[in-house]
């Protein structure tokens, strides 16, 4: 398709769909990831046996253990009063999912992996979660930090209010004295600020490089523990109000976010994140080795990203008709003395807010989760262009796009004036789980002229080798496409989105299975659309999907799925949270969205399933070969779906974009 050396040379190679399993939205990668955490956490919450709360000692304001985080703070969770976010958990829908007899011998046996989870996630401080259920008598924060060591830049630290908790406190931290013992660490006492601080460094594995230490020290009112010395120290000199550097607290952006997101109940959870610094973080905890690919967190800020300052938001649990209850702020306000909010890539950032519309017709009422955004496309594709050069080294998107046009053995089509510029802002996100043994997920992108898109496509699906025509329906061209060939774009350098491969030749057998091992495509007129022109651009990982969509639009008839009750219902809701104007909005029918993954999980099939996330599961496992592995969930004591579906509510999920950022609301409902 191109005359140059190393582009993108098949439609094949350069399109792929994911789907995010979230209960809130997914406004971006990073808040996304701080949530996963977030959520995990509460989880766990519901995993331990209720506990009264403590009414810890009258007399002055307890300052919050943010105040003490310094500056160089990438993200932070923090849960206002664990005791009371305990009893408000047992109140939920969502906690009989832990208390029902028929679930309660699954979660037992899964403990253990939800906290290996929250290790994962750095939280390596010694005490597991059911030791800080038993010592929080109030506010319990974890921070994840930057630190100045090119080995392990980062560290991470853990404050729990322990008024009237003590005894739990001395049991505890014996137990961690025998652990680190039987791990043959060494412990060394040190005095800071008339405070003993535990010090235990772990012995060092074969071919480890860095060094594991657990620090802790306790008074009457806190426990602080961290993975370095320093950090305890540095959380002890802020207490005392000397800190030595900067504080979180007063910087502009964290204020904004709390400014932005309202005051706090005890029954929450906050979160609070700087996307670059945090996702930097994250990666060192997934130590990740990059090898020749290219730092996507790096590229990203050159690329105009850093402009998205901080992101932030309260859970709060079983409140009015919500089980979750999620507000939250993205923070990206527009320099002082630039004419644009955004520059280079970052410009793609542009979702305009619109009034609910009613969703497209073709929607099936057996869809499980429907996302709609709005996003100027067109825009967003030439902003681009700076990021691909970049990530290349050189000036590769528009040769790339000449090359396509132009070469004589490809399809010579003209992508950006007879696909992009027909893109209209509107673009659509629908998963099923109608089959047994798959989901199935499908993108649509509304277009202004859908012939000039269509002829451009099926043009392309001809000259391609991997792709046939679907015999049915006859009268409109649907293109199943099968990769077989080996990938000869460079996807390895993008490897910290999770691809494995360098420039240089990669053996089959170590290549990770693809995210989609098929998809299809078409493009389709729809007689519903106000404009006569109108129709939509169709990917879909499952050619029957697309099959079912084409002959509901030929047939002129409707899938119903606004029309389902569930459906209605999320709406009010959305529009009650302030939805009149959005820019995304997400409905998930979480009994149907969880149906077929359940059933795959209790039969032990989900691995091997043909879903986007049996492929991402074994994506993982491939990508962790020769590192530490979990061990493999235990679902044989799994119920079937009918005997928990009772427990799973709607929820939904809407973003507004604001001169200064995006706002976020989410929830599930009771």
């Amino acid at each position: 398709m191109s005359s140059l050396k190393n582009p993108p040379k098949r439609p094949s190679e350069c399109i792929a769909i994911g789907e995010m399993l979230n209960i809130q939205e997914s406004a971006s990668v990073l808040s996304y990831l701080l949530r996963a955490v977030l959520l995990s956490a509460v989880t766990l919450v519901g995993s331990i046996a209720s506990a009264q709360p403590v009414n810890p000692a009258d007399g002055a304001p307890f300052p919050s253990a943010v105040q003490w985080l310094p500056e160089t703070t990438g993200g932070y969770l923090r849960a206002i009063n664990m005791p009371a976010l305990r009893v408000a958990w047992d109140k939920t829908t969502i906690s009989h999912l832990r208390t029902d007899p028929a679930m309660k011998p699954f979660w037992d046996a899964q403990q253990k992996r939800a906290e290996q989870d929250l290790m994962a996630a750095g939280m390596k401080v010694g005490l597991n979660m059911n030791d800080l259920f038993d010592i929080s008598s109030g506010e319990v924060v974890f921070a994840w930090m930057t630190y100045p060591d090119p080995k392990r830049p980062y560290t991470v630290g853990l404050v729990s209010d322990i008024r009237g908790r003590i005894p739990q406190t001395d049991a505890a931290l014996a137990t961690l004295d025998q652990n680190m013992q039987h791990r043959n660490a060494t412990r060394k006492d040190i005095s800071h600020r008339g405070q003993t601080i535990r010090l235990y460094t772990l012995p060092k594995a074969p071919g480890q490089l860095k060094i594991d230490h657990i620090a802790v020290t306790y008074n009457s009112d806190r426990l602080i523990a961290a993975d370095r010395e320093a950090t305890v120290k540095q959380l002890l000199d802020a207490a005392a109000g000397a800190p030595i550097g900067p504080e979180l607290v007063a910087a502009a952006d964290h204020q904004e976010i709390w400014d932005q997101v309202g005051d706090s109940d005890p029954a929450e959870v906050r979160w609070f994140a700087r996307p670059l610094p945090f996702a930097r973080i994250l990666r060192e905890l997934a130590e990740t080795d990059r090898g020749q690919q290219v730092d996507i967190v790096n590229l990203l800020e050159r690329q105009g990203f850093a402009a998205v300052l901080s992101a932030g938001g309260r859970v709060q649990v079983a409140t009015g008709e919500y089980d979750l209850l999620h507000q939250g702020y993205i923070h990206a306000p527009k320099p002082e003395n630039s004419k644009d909010r955004f520059e280079l890539a970052a410009r793609m950032l542009d979702f305009p807010n619109q009034p609910p519309a009613p969703l497209p017709n073709w929607i099936d009422s057996e869809a499980s989760t429907s996302v709609r955004l709005n996003w100027k496309m067109e825009d967003a594709f030439w902003a681009a262009e700076s990021l691909v050069d970049d990530a290349f080294g050189s000036e590769i998107f528009r040769p790339t796009l000449k090359g396509i046009l132009e070469d004589p053995e490809g399809p010579q089509i003209d992508i950006p004036n007879n696909i992009i510029a027909n893109f209209n802002n509107h673009l659509y996100h629908v998963t099923d789980h109608v089959h047994t043994e798959s989901d199935r997920t499908l993108v649509a992108i509304e277009l202004k002229n859908a012939d000039v898109v269509a002829a451009a496509v099926n043009k392309a699906m001809e000259s391609e080798p991997d792709a046939s025509r679907l015999p049915e329906p006859a009268a409109h061209p649907i293109w199943k496409v099968v990769p077989q060939a080996a990938p000869d774009f460079g996807e390895g350098e993008f490897g910290d989105f999770g691809f494995e491969s360098d420039f240089g030749p990669v053996e089959e057998e170590e290549r990770a299975p693809p995210l989609l091992e098929q998809w299809a495509i078409t493009v389709i007129k729809d007689p519903s659309l106000e404009n006569p022109n109108g129709g939509y651009l169709f990917f879909s990982s499952h050619a029957s999907q697309l099959v079912d969509t084409v002959q509901r639009i030929l047939d002129g008839t409707s899938g119903e799925f606004e029309n389902q009750a569930d459906v209605k219902r999320i709406n009010q809701h959305l529009i009650s949270l302030g939805g009149e104007e959005r820019s995304l909005s997400r409905i998930n029918r979480t009994r149907k969205a969880w149906r077929v993954k359940y059933e795959l999980l209790r039969t032990g099939k989900l691995r091997d399933s043909d879903s986007i996330l049996g492929n991402l599961i074994r994506r993982s496992e491939k990508q962790r070969q020769g590192k530490t592995k979990h061990e493999p969930l235990d679902t044989s004591s799994l119920p079937p779906f009918e005997q928990i579906e009772q427990f799973l509510q709607p929820a939904g999920s809407l973003m507004q974009t604001e001169s200064g950022g995006w706002r976020l609301r989410g929830f599930l409902l009771k």
